[in-house]
């Protein structure tokens, strides 16, 4: 992290948020989450911040730690592109063997 990193916490149940925000560049630089009684933590790095559409900075690499009741997994994820606000097809019928019912919500 920065010289001008902003640590903020959030608490909620037994898990708790750490969000390592660089006031300079205002962009998230780390999250950690964790549970003690869960022993569970996960830290992600964020870095290589790219402009996608209208300006919105978005990590290209991130750094992935999972620790859990003894097991490490680590995964690192490097973006080649990115897009936001694109409409998304997704081809779907409902198969021929399938009816359609009326829904009553007040049951």
């Amino acid at each position: 992290m920065s010289d001008t990193a902003v640590w903020i916490t959030l608490k909620k149940d037994d898990m708790t948020q750490v969000l390592g925000y660089n006031a300079q560049t205002r962009l998230l630089e780390k999250l950690i989450l964790k549970s003690d009684t869960r022993d569970f933590i996960c830290e992600i790095d964020y870095s290589d911040y790219r402009p996608l559409a209208l300006k919105q900075p978005f990590s290209f690499q991130r750094h992935i730690q999972i620790r859990e009741e003894g097991k490490h997994i680590v995964v690192d994820l490097a973006f080649t592109r990115a897009a936001v606000n694109v409409p998304v097809e997704t081809g779907f019928q409902i198969p021929p063997s399938y009816t359609l019912e009326p829904f009553n919500s007040k049951q």
